[in-house]
């Protein structure tokens, strides 16, 4: 249905290829699970069969629906043949209310309004977005919004749609219920996918096909039981892009049968009564002795101007050494707690303390001592390389070289930091925002959009650079990173922090907010929530 041949793509005043000579192909009512590093050219691949998408700069090879070039097919037709669903939905989204945003794109391709009504009703009552039809679009939370650009790419009947990392910004029971829509359309409809998607753990044992990207190349393409083929070698980079209960198997089975590796929680606990191990008995937690909160809130109100109340009479405390993880819904605060601790926002009502003491402003000692990140690093900074924005975050200017090969900015210090990576770009925040030494640090959704590998160097940056003492508190959808990264984890809900505990009291006993692991293996090893506890109290 769609392929490439050849296809290269090299950005304009690059010295390197973005996608390096990619042969492939996609059969009809396919679903394509795409996965790699951050950076390795996911997002430019999948833009080269819309013409209008593809960025500036140098193109080679074909780009093909139905063996024709899309470059000679009228844009009209280009539409609707394929679809597409973006990372950031608020980038799609250009109408007021829901209906008018569905009736968008076909009135603007000359499709008959009745017709516009019929396919309305039906793709509404398909997708159940009946409650939100005339509700404005700025009033949808982030899973709301993505399921609308959805709808309306199906509003124009695609034969293939591509999704380009679409659950970044969604809560886990969010993006379980979108990818379960996006499964549902492969196979009621007969719709063909090829989907850009980090959270392989839930994917890859539904998906047809598996495509790895790496340095701008498709490095494999074929089934997802041969993928895990590839994956069973120590050595594999492809082992960091299976899901936890298939590296259990691969680490644990005493004589492993790759015909039927388990790759979900079902066939994962399948197996596992049928091997019955034993593991050791959880070890008890130590007791947590805390001191005067760094930062603490009492009873804050907060709302925007013109809505209702986001926070209630929420209080909250921060001590020294917290590693802290703050779940949520999408739209439940996290991020509006994260502005007011900072200062960015005033609260309505309540008051905060810093070491005790009251403050209601945001003063020169506190933003040396409170740093945040937002979620998008750009908006951070303000140089114009990477060099100049650490030697004004250091005290010494004369640890840079040292400071930058402690965090692998070195080949990156002549750079724009709008010319790196998404993954670097936040590496290089990090970097500027320890350098100042503060207190308590501050990250909203710090590894939103970043892949295994990314992850784990993010961890390693936390331990090895982050002093213990300093307070940490992040939000976050990627609960199988907050168990391994937080000694502390909280969840908003209905306006307050409504849960708060170690990661074992918060995760444990959870269908939904947990991980694989725990699912897996609650049964067997109550309590146990990462892979490598998981492996540890195997016997």
């Amino acid at each position: 249905m769609i392929s490439l041949r050849n296809r290269s793509f090299q950005f304009a005043n690059s010295a390197k290829k973005t996608l390096e000579d990619v042969t492939t192909e996609v059969r009809s009512g396919e679903f394509v699970l795409l996965i790699g590093p951050t950076g390795s050219g996911k997002t430019t691949l999948l833009r080269q069969w819309i013409p209008s998408l593809v960025p500036f700069g140098e193109v080679h090879g074909e780009a093909c629906i139905d063996e024709v070039d899309v470059t000679t097919l009228p844009k009209r037709d280009i539409a609707k043949s394929i679809g597409m669903v973006f990372q950031d939905p608020d980038r799609q989204l250009v109408m007021e209310t829901v209906s008018q945003e569905l009736a968008f794109t076909l009135e603007n391709v000359g499709i008959a309004s009745d017709v516009i009504r019929k396919r309305m009703m039906e793709v509404v009552y398909y997708l159940d977005l009946h409650s939100l039809l005339h509700v404005s679009v700025d009033a949808l939370s982030g899973g709301q919004k993505q399921l609308v650009a959805l709808a309306s790419a199906l509003m124009l009947q695609p034969r293939v749609l591509l999704l380009d990392e679409p659950t970044s910004q969604l809560d886990p029971v969010a993006a379980k219920q979108f990818l379960s829509v996006l499964v549902q359309i492969n196979r009621e409809l007969g719709t063909t996918i090829v989907l850009s998607e980090h959270r392989f753990q839930e994917m890859l044992p539904l998906v047809d096909t598996v495509w790895m990207m790496d340095n701008g190349q498709l490095v494999f393409q074929g089934k997802p039981i041969e993928f895990v083929h590839q994956a069973n070698d120590s050595s594999s980079p492809f082992k960091s892009f299976c899901p936890d209960v298939t590296r259990l198997y691969l680490e644990k089975a005493p004589a492993i049968d790759l015909t039927s590796p388990p790759m979900d929680v079902r066939s994962t606990m399948s197996w596992l009564h049928t091997v019955r191990p034993a593991f050791q008995s959880e070890a008890n937690e130590p007791a947590v002795v805390r001191e005067t909160p760094v930062l603490a809130f009492e009873h804050i109100d907060f709302h925007y101007p013109g809505s209702e109340a986001i926070l209630w009479d929420c209080s909250f405390q921060l001590h020294a050494g917290d590693r802290m993880a703050l779940f949520g819904s999408n739209g439940s605060g996290k991020s509006t707690l994260l502005k007011l601790l900072a200062g960015i926002h005033t609260p309505q009502a309540g008051r905060f303390r810093l070491h005790g003491k009251p403050y209601k402003k945001r003063r020169t000692e506190h933003a040396k001592q409170i740093a945040y990140l937002p979620q998008q690093p750009a908006l951070f900074f303000s140089e114009n390389t990477i060099s100049e924005e650490l030697t004004a975050a250091l005290t010494e200017p004369s640890m840079l070289t040292e400071f930058a090969e402690r965090f692998g900015l070195i080949q990156l210090l002549d750079r724009h930091p709008f010319d790196v990576s998404g993954g670097e770009m936040q590496k290089a925040a990090l970097a500027c925002l320890i350098a100042r030494s503060p207190e308590i640090l501050l990250l909203d959704e710090p590894t939103k959009g970043l892949d295994p590998i990314a992850k784990q160097r993010l961890l390693e940056l936390l331990e090895n650079e982050l002093p213990a003492q300093t307070a940490l508190l992040f939000t976050t959808h990627d609960i199988e990173f907050a168990a391994v990264a937080s000694n502390r984890c909280g969840m908003l809900f209905d306006r307050a922090l409504q849960v708060d505990g170690s990661p074992k009291e918060v995760l444990t006993g959870n269908a939904l907010y947990s991980t694989t692991i725990h699912r897996a293996l609650r049964d067997m090893a109550p309590g146990c929530l990462t892979l490598s506890e998981a492996l540890e109290r195997w016997q």
